[in-house]
Order: structure tokens, then sequence, then C-alpha cells
């Protein structure tokens, strides 16, 4: 069953991303890369550097890879810059992770 992990660069991410593989997952990552890092993944691991908001690129994906589940770790996670900039996390880790979902929704994905 192929599986986009979202943030899947980051470092609970790219945990997860080997623990999947490990028990014999097909994983792809989407990851924009501003905290995650390509040398966290395998090179044979197919990643996608974007935005999980781009609801084509997702669309993409979905199709390039016959993805069935995602996991979405593609989030903003340092509670003293959350409280500097609040504006940016909602964005981020709300409004984004909303178009994500109805890009996996709108591309069959549950």
């Amino acid at each position: 069953m192929p599986i986009l992990v979202s943030g899947g660069a980051g470092y609970i991410g790219s945990v997860t991303v080997e623990l999947l593989r490990t028990r014999g997952a097909e994983v792809i990552v989407l990851d924009d890369l501003c905290r995650g890092h390509r040398a966290a993944l395998d090179p044979a691991v197919p990643l996608y550097q974007g935005q999980v908001e781009d609801a084509a690129l997702v669309a993409r994906i979905a199709r390039e890879h016959s993805i069935e589940a995602a996991i979405h770790f593609a989030a903003l996670i340092e509670a003293g810059e959350s409280v500097r900039d609040p504006g940016r996390y909602f964005e981020n880790n709300t409004v984004q992770t909303t178009r994500f979902l109805r890009a996996l929704l709108d591309n069959g994905i549950t």
C-alpha cells in the first residue's frame, strides 16, 4: 500500500518513513524542506519538494504512486516561535493542513 508522508524529511517524519519501510510499505514523501533534510531519507525514497497545500502537486503524487493512505507531519512545532508569530503557525498548521486534507479527499485518499 503506497503511503504519502507529509513532513517526512523532518525528525519524526523520517523515523516514521524508515519504520514503515522496514514493515514493507512503499513510502513517498512530500516536504518543503524548510525544516526537514533530504539527507534524513534513504535516497531510494521518492521526495517531492513542495507545499502540502498545493492541490495540483498532491493530485500528481496520488496519481503517479496510487497513494492509498497519508500520514501528516508537516507542521511547525516551536512553542516560543508560535507565541511570537501565531499567524504563521495558524496559516501553516491549520489553513495549509485543511487544504492538504481537501486535496487528499479530492483524490480518493481517506
